[in-house]
């Protein structure tokens, strides 16, 4: 599967000043974070999708 066929492509195109999509992510120390938990908060997510 190195060819990326276990990711499905859920790939929408986000324009300035659109809101985020919902999301849930998991930190460094094993909380889970949601759209919703940043609210109000300056933040940034970096998605790197790779196949090692």
């Amino acid at each position: 599967m190195g060819d990326g066929a276990m990711f499905k492509d859920h790939t929408e195109t986000l324009r300035i000043g659109d809101p985020a999509p919902e999301f849930s992510l998991p930190s460094a120390d094993g909380r889970t974070y949601s759209r919703d938990d940043l609210l109000g908060e300056v933040s940034m997510i970096v998605f790197f999708r790779g196949t090692w």
